[in-house]
């Protein structure tokens, strides 16, 4: 009885053995991905997070605001991080694709994520920026002009009729498109960049050149009816209405302790207004 017990233990040892062997070992490969994200940090588990989700332009969100501000880490974008994805995030995009070799398509997918996020991802050399594989809009010739470096006061060229051509549709430029780049072109040049928000130095930099030929660039007609407009409507009405009743009234009653009544403003009526 014994030697049988003995005998049926070690059979169910052995088995036991045996089954050990034979089960799957864990490795590495087969844990979950998110726990070896969150140890290597937070940039390669949001790189992980929104690794298939396409970020295009006409996109809006945290994750292009992500997107913007690693661009604007690495140089190459210039621009406050809005989190809307517009013609300057998209140039920016295609300048660091070709830098890294990628499908310069101007859109983030996949690889591109994975690239710009990664430790080693290229920065942007200021010195020999890249040229845009193609702008945003057309000049009135039809063709695409491409950035070719910085054009201001002595430039000559296609490129400078070019960017005449445009500021002249645009209204901001009244002299010839002659192809040389004067006085008047750069301040027809310095009344465009401060109309878009941006240094007004007169030069036709990446930045602006990419803000000219953008569909939707600011024209110059825009600024000029709206500001005699603002001022008409708003001068007339509030002086002689304010004006004449305040007078005989404000300062008698005003001078008495009277308690403060709240926000007066256009449109207020009441106790209070007669007594202002």
């Amino acid at each position: 009885m014994t030697i049988r017990n003995a005998g049926r233990g070690t059979i169910a040892g052995a088995l036991a053995f045996v089954m050990l062997l034979a089960a799957p070992v864990q490795t590495l490969a087969d844990e979950p991905l998110v726990s070896y994200q969150e140890e290597a940090g937070q940039d390669t588990y949001e790189m992980e997070l929104f690794a298939y989700v396409l970020i295009k332009p006409g996109d809006s969100g945290e994750a292009v605001k992500s997107v913007q501000r690693r661009l604007a880490d690495l140089g190459y974008f210039t621009n406050s991080v809005t989190g809307n994805y517009g013609s300057l995030t998209k140039e920016a995009v295609r300048r660091f694709q070709i830098k890294c070799g990628l499908t310069a398509d101007g859109i983030v997918g996949d690889e591109t994520y994975e690239r710009l996020f990664a430790d080693d991802a290229p920065l942007c050399d200021a010195q020999t920026p890249t040229p845009a594989p193609d702008a945003p809009s057309t000049d009135e010739s039809g063709s695409i002009p491409e950035f070719g470096g910085v054009l201001k006061v002595g430039s000559t060229g296609a490129a400078v009729k070019s960017a005449q051509s445009r500021l002249k549709a645009l209204g901001y430029l009244s002299g010839s498109v002659d192809g040389a780049f004067g006085s008047g072109t750069a301040a027809a040049v310095k009344a465009f960049q401060i109309k878009c928000g941006i240094t007004a130095d007169g030069n036709i930099t990446f930045e602006t050149h990419i803000l000219l030929y953008d569909d939707d660039a600011p024209r110059a007609g825009a600024a000029v009816t709206a500001a005699p407009t603002a001022a008409p409507t708003v001068a007339p009405t509030a002086a002689p209405t304010i004006a004449p009743t305040a007078a005989p009234t404000a300062a008698p009653t005003v001078g008495s302790s009277t308690a403060y009544p709240g926000l007066l403003k256009y449109g207020s009526k009441g106790d209070a207004v007669k007594a202002l």
